[in-house]
């Protein structure tokens, strides 16, 4: 038996967070660790890993019955969840497998979103896994989160290559990201590029643009920390409910001292409240693509 925070009964975020906070609120009865079970701050082990996944299936089990709902999570330790003997490569990919659907990891902010084609995965498979991203599920994925937040700005493409290849110079991904570019545009989504990332971040012309798609990692999630600092989110495309966390790890190096900034996390609540429901109606809309 779960003790659930009706959040639809509240107005807005603020009355959300008083009642969080308020000592005559019990927190929900699955927040709480075995008592054998014994935590230091800043100190992670196996058995804390294994009951971050098990809490991450517990929330999902009740995202998943809930009708009107919206996952919020917290940032795992995914060393020690592998370490605890669970295969896990992170929660975008976790969601992936639990909704059988394709997804997408969105770094979100006002001023620069990035869209990475590939998220955990060494830097040397990048180049082959880049040509096996389903695009046709990305423009889906893309045209309804921009119908969602009613954004008409473009979408930029980078090169995975340094200066976008230098047309073939420097390797000849670009090529196909050239031809993708294309799909995505014949599909609805109004691509341009490839731009060359370290030029691109750097300049003002990335605010003519909505989202910024890049190859690997890195290559997006530098620039868009760098901006961002603790006003930025991580969603996950093509789900059939809305799934954001704040975009920072662990900082297990502060636990405890007081010195963590929730704006983050404010800012995910802030948006799962906003978002939440109609990210439930329009997802239930045929796909944009045929």
């Amino acid at each position: 038996m779960y003790n659930i925070i009706p959040f639809h009964e509240y107005k807005n975020i603020e009355e959300i967070l008083e009642n969080i906070e308020s000592t005559n609120n019990e927190k929900p009865v699955y927040l709480y660790l075995k008592k054998d079970i014994k935590t230091r701050a800043g100190k992670p082990s196996t058995a804390t890993g294994k009951r971050a996944l098990e809490y991450l299936k517990k929330a999902l089990g009740l995202c998943k019955d809930l009708p009107c709902s919206a996952l919020v999570t917290l940032p795992v330790s995914k060393e020690y969840i592998i370490k605890s003997g669970i295969n896990f490569s992170g929660h975008t990919e976790f969601l992936q497998d639990f909704w059988q659907r394709q997804t997408f990891m969105l770094m979100y902010h006002p001023q620069l979103s990035v869209l990475p084609l590939t998220t955990h995965i060494p830097i040397s498979d990048v180049p082959e896994k880049i040509k096996k991203v389903n695009f046709a599920e990305m423009a889906n994925a893309l045209l309804l989160f921009k119908q969602i937040i009613a954004d008409k700005k473009p979408v930029a493409l980078m090169g995975l290559n340094p200066h976008a290849g230098e047309n073939g110079k420097i390797g000849t991904e670009e090529k196909f990201l050239i031809e993708k570019m294309k799909f995505l545009t014949k599909k609805g989504i109004k691509v341009e590029g490839p731009y060359a990332a370290d030029g691109f971040f750097s300049t003002p012309e990335r605010k003519n643009y909505s989202i910024s798609i890049v190859s690997y990692h890195d290559q997006g999630l530098i620039p868009f920390k760098m901006l961002s600092q603790f006003d930025g989110v991580n969603i996950t495309l093509n789900l059939p409910k809305l799934r954001i966390s704040p975009a920072h790890g662990t900082a297990y190096s502060i636990a405890g001292k007081n010195k963590a900034d929730v704006n983050s996390i404010l800012k995910s609540l802030k948006f799962a409240f906003k978002w939440g429901k109609p990210w439930i109606q329009y997802s239930s809309y045929q796909p944009f693509y045929g």
